[in-house]
Order: C-alpha cells, then structure tokens, then sequence
C-alpha cells in the first residue's frame, strides 16, 4: 500500500480538487449526451410553481414499443450549484457540476439501464429535475408534486417509485420523505449522500418513516465539514430506535491511499472518503459502492417494493370560508379503502370524531373528497383526517390547523407567541393572491422566508426556527394591497 502523503501535500491536493470542482461547474454541454434526454417545460407545465421548470431523463430502451409495460422509476436531485432554470443549456450543470453525480455516471456510461427484480432484467425509468432555488425545509409539497407528474406523464410502477439526492438535493428527499406517513409509504426506497439537513428540522421524521416502512440508505464521510457527520449520526440513531428496519448508514473512514482514485482502483477505494471529503457521491453512485457486502445502490433498490397500498393521499387541504371549516382531500389508486374519518380538536388536542365519509369506487382514478365543518370551533382547532381498510386496518393521513377568529382584518395572524421550534403563522385574506412572508432580525436582516399564492380564507403557514438562537425577531408580511411587521419571540 502506498504510503501516505505528508499533511501539507494533502492539503494543496485538496485546494486542487476543490479549484477543478469549481471549473467543472462552469463547463459547457458535452459534444453528445449519452442517454440523457433535456425536457424543458412551458410555462404552463411548470411543476410546483416554477420550482421545476425542466429535467433530464433516461428513458428505458423499449419505452415506445412496449406499451403495456409500468416501469421503475429513480427521482434523482441535484446539489445546490446545480440550479437553474430548466433550459437545454442550463441542465448541463447536473453533469458539469460534479461528473461523479447520477446524471454524469449515465453520461460515462457507468450506470446501467436496468436492475435485476426476481431474476429478470427490469428497464427502468430516471429522472432528473433541476431544481431553480433551495433554502433550508418545507419543500415535501413540491416533491409531491414532482412525482404526480411522472405519474401523470409516465408509465410508472406505483410499487417502485424511489428517490436519491446528494447534498442540498439528499436534503430534500429526507424533507419529502420524512414529512408524513403517507408520504413515506409512497416511496420503495431512498439513497441519500452527504445528507446536511438538521434532524431538529424534522422531530417527527424518524417515527413517519418508521411508520411507513421506509427503507434508507445514507452515505456520509466522517470528515465531512460543515455537513458535520453528527447530523447523519443522529438520523440513523433517530430511525432505528423509533422502529424503522431497513437502515442502511455508510459511515465512511478516511482512505489510506490519498492519491486521486483512479478508475481501475474503483472497487478497492471507493469505499473511503474523497480528499474533497463532501464528494461521497462517487460511491453511492458507482457500480463497485456496497455496504456491509450487500448490493449496490440500484441492487438494493431492486430488492425493496411497496405492496399495493390501499389508497395514495395526493393532497389535504382545510381552509376557513364564510366561518366555515372546509377540507378537501384527493386520492388516486383506492384499492383497499373503506371510509375515511374527520376527527377535531380544540387547542386541548383531545380529538372526537365528527364525520365519516365512505370511501369512493375501488379504482386507480383520482377521487375528490370535501368535508364543511358548519360548526368550527372559536380560535385554535386542528382536523385530523384517517382512513379505514376494509379489512378494519387504521392509518392517520394528516393533519390541519385552523383559526377561527371572526371579524379579524389582519393580514397575518399569529399562533403561539413565544414560540420554540417552529413559528406558526396564518395568512387571512379575502381573496387569492401572492404573499410573502419574511422572518428578519433586529436590523432587519432576512433570516428566512416564502413567497406563494395563497388562495382565499385562513391557511397556515410555518416557518423553521430551529437554528436561530432565542431573542426578539420580526416576521413582515406583504401582499398586492398591504405590508404588515409582528413582533414574535423565540424562548
């Protein structure tokens, strides 16, 4: 074994890594995509809002003469200098930004079209959406909306529906993932590299995912700064003590050969960190990448699949209109269910069953749901909404908070104030329009914030807190006609 460099010719070999990564990123389209196919989407197609606006996809070969086949599909998402806005030429930042990622293994060649499913050969379907901007959490909604599209837009398997990310884009997959039950029962399978997402962001998340079955995989290098290696640490820790059971945590040591990796040491070096420590996407990515001896990243994937579920939640939304609650839910591919229940409480979250709403014909179809509460609570209520199998199984679909405050013009409302973890707010607006939220310091620096449509009535909107310190912040809120700025305290 070679021996190892001294520490000051380590360090100049990683400033080199680093300068090359950052050239890399300004790289143009290669001459020839190999496999990757751009999809730029109008205007009108735009998914979430604008969110996505184009992906890459690899198509499987025999897509248009096997018409009858649903295939498997991997949602992968970027890290964060892989941003932009859809176009032909701003996609090639998923394989210029870092080759060693999921799009540049397809462009190499290196990752194959197909994974083995009981012995046979199974095409599959990848697709890569580049994401226009990220912050820090709250995006489950806009994932959702990604996956409705390819089921929309492709023959998808619902059974096989997995997702990987590395950096910012592992940090959403564990924000959709982690989000609620429904939403982890919707997934077979994520991967996830570099995971530098704060398990504060999520106290819940570990429970969800057990709850749901989730498998994970996670791959982080020991020396990773500042996606410090604690914060995997403490979601494998999270996930196996609420119950999750297949948890998979690539904890990787620091290589004894410090030399760059060239490719035919792969298999014998692939299992370390990178001098660039950050870069563990060169494993879980790479054919040669396994854990404990196991399968590889697409192996593994091929050995997890959902059972059919008895029903797929699309959206749950409850809104306050006319001083009446109104809950809307969608479904599609309602197998199994039987009925759903509304549930309500008062701020004492005792909740007592207000409604049962038998489920719609057995079928893959969307069916629209809606509920009106004539009677809401004064103040603080939560609705819960649950659904019944027929074979008497329960499950908690989500839950919504609403406040009822008669006659009040504000713009924006408060929920608890002081508040720890989360600042809850409610937007009360007659009508549907553009808002933005912001959360700012003492001199009036923007810690955090949101724009969105938000559609006529109260609708409750949450801003993460979890990495400010206790003290004295303002939230300002602004719309077509009016700004309005609110004290708030964090204990």
């Amino acid at each position: 074994m070679p021996t190892r460099l001294p520490a000051c010719l380590q360090k100049a070999l990683c400033f080199f890594v680093l300068f090359s990564i950052a050239r890399l990123s300004q790289a143009q389209c290669p001459a020839t995509l190999n496999r990757l196919e751009p999809v730029s989407l109008a205007p009108a197609q735009w998914v979430a809002g604008g969110f996505i606006k184009g992906y890459y996809r690899m198509m499987p070969t025999d897509y248009s003469t096997n018409t009858i086949q649903k295939y498997p599909l991997i949602i992968y998402y970027h890290g964060s200098q892989a941003g932009g806005s859809g176009s032909a030429t701003d996609l090639c930042k998923l394989i210029s930004d870092q080759p060693s990622s999921l799009p540049g293994r397809i462009q190499d060649g290196s990752f194959p079209g197909s994974m083995t499913i009981n012995g046979v050969a199974q095409q599959i379907l990848v697709l890569m959406p580049q994401y226009t901007s990220y912050s820090e959490t709250g995006y489950g909604g806009n994932m959702e909306a990604f996956i409705d599209y390819a089921v929309a837009n492709y023959r998808v398997d619902p059974t096989r529906i997995y997702m990987t990310g590395m950096s910012s884009g592992a940090n959403l997959v564990m924000d959709y993932a982690s989000s609620s039950v429904a939403r982890a029962q919707r997934l077979a399978g994520i991967a996830l590299s570099s995971l530098c997402w704060n398990p504060s962001f999520a106290p819940n998340g570990p429970a969800n995912i057990a709850a749901g079955g989730l498998p994970v995989w996670m791959v982080h290098c020991e020396s990773d700064n500042p996606c410090v290696v604690g914060w995997p640490d403490t979601w494998n820790a999270n996930l196996l003590a609420a119950g999750a059971q297949n948890i998979r945590y690539s904890r990787l040591g620091q290589t004894p050969n410090p030399l760059p990796h060239w490719p035919w040491l792969e298999k014998d070096e692939v299992m370390y960190c990178r001098p660039f420590p950050h870069l563990t996407w060169y494993a879980l990515y790479s054919q040669e990448f396994t854990h404990a001896g196991g399968p590889n990243m697409l192996n593994w994937f091929a050995q997890n699949a959902r059972t059919t579920l008895p029903l797929h939640l699309k959206q749950f939304m409850a809104k306050l209109v006319d001083q009446h609650v109104q809950l809307n839910w969608t479904t599609f591919q309602e197998v199994g269910n039987a009925s759903f229940t509304i549930e309500r409480a008062g701020a004492d979250g005792r909740y007592t069953a207000i409604a049962n709403i038998p489920a719609a014909t057995k079928d893959a179809m969307e069916h629209d749901y809606q509920y009106i509460d004539v009677k809401p609570l004064a103040q603080l209520s939560y609705y819960r909404l649950s659904q019944t199998d027929i074979d008497g199984r329960k499950a908690i679909l989500g839950t919504k908070t609403i406040l009822n405050r008669e006659g009040n013009a504000q713009l924006l409302m408060l929920g608890a104030n002081p508040f720890t973890t989360q600042l809850t707010a409610f937007i009360n607006t007659t009508r549907a329009q553009r808002i933005t939220l912001e959360l700012v310091d003492h001199n009036g620096r923007k810690l955090s914030g949101t724009t969105a449509l938000y559609p006529s009535g109260v609708t409750e909107a949450n801003i993460p807190t979890v990495h400010l310190p206790a003290g004295v912040y303002f939230i300002r809120v602004r719309s077509d006609l009016k700004t309005e700025t609110h004290k708030v305290i964090k204990q």
